[in-house]
């Protein structure tokens, strides 16, 4: 469940944070053992490499307090040949990412993920 969390923080990282914490309760709380993300990135032809690294820096700055340690196995181009929302998440749906990355569940698997 954590991955799939992180997973969705990435999604959204370009746009938003986390969020603020209660700070008593964010103390108190243990997010258990340390554990990596493994986020294989898709780097559109558009993204350059220095903006691509501030906004990693950035994903792993926000998860780092939950335990999550980010790392990247690979990076590789690639051609967005789609922009809204929609059209996009549906290109990357079909993208088949070989490990060691994590990955979200997906509804079309047998198995669910």
């Amino acid at each position: 469940m954590r991955t799939i969390l992180a997973a969705l923080a990435v999604v959204i990282a370009g746009c938003s944070t986390i969020g603020a914490h209660d700070e008593a309760a964010f103390a108190a709380t243990d997010f258990g053992a340390r554990e990596p993300l493994r986020i294989c990135v898709l780097q559109d032809d558009g993204v350059s490499d220095e903006l691509s690294s501030r906004l990693l820096g950035q994903i792993t700055t926000e998860l780092a307090p939950y335990g999550i340690d980010v790392v990247v196995p690979w990076s590789r181009p690639w051609r967005r040949e789609a922009f809204a929302d929609q059209s996009l998440m549906v290109q990357l749906g079909k993208e088949l990412l070989e490990p060691p990355c994590d990955m979200a569940p997906r509804p079309d698997w047998p198995d669910g993920g």
